[in-house]
């Protein structure tokens, strides 16, 4: 799978899963990020459910991944609500994070939105 191929991984992440590999959090962040580029919101939120269903838990690389998935998909306000589900885990953003999250804020026309969480 190369860069940004978020449909690579996902096959070799099957076949991870074949051979029996219990994926961690570091798996199902690299996962989610494999998804940045085409900006697969849906595919990226699937991952993160299923990471939860599978009582792994996610942590600020997690998070800032999802966030940068709603940003080049343009979705500034499920970039917000993963920046609040993050904060509500108890989680501090890190530098990344509020790249991140003011990066998809200022694309949907929402540049003060960050100072207001």
């Amino acid at each position: 799978a190369k860069a940004g191929d978020g449909f690579g991984a996902d096959s070799v992440v099957s076949r991870m899963k074949v051979a029996g590999v219990r994926l961690n959090v570091v798996v199902y962040t690299t996962w989610i990020a494999s998804h940045i580029e085409l900006g697969n919101v849906q595919r990226a939120n699937a991952i993160l459910q299923e990471m939860k269903s599978a009582g792994v838990k996610p942590n600020t690389k997690t998070y800032t991944s999802m966030i940068s998935v709603c940003d080049q998909a343009g979705k500034w306000d499920m970039a917000k609500g993963f920046f609040q589900e993050m904060k509500v885990a108890g989680l501090a953003a890190d530098e990344a994070t509020y790249h991140a999250f003011i990066s998809a804020c200022e694309k949907g026309g929402r540049g003060n939105d960050p100072w207001a969480l």
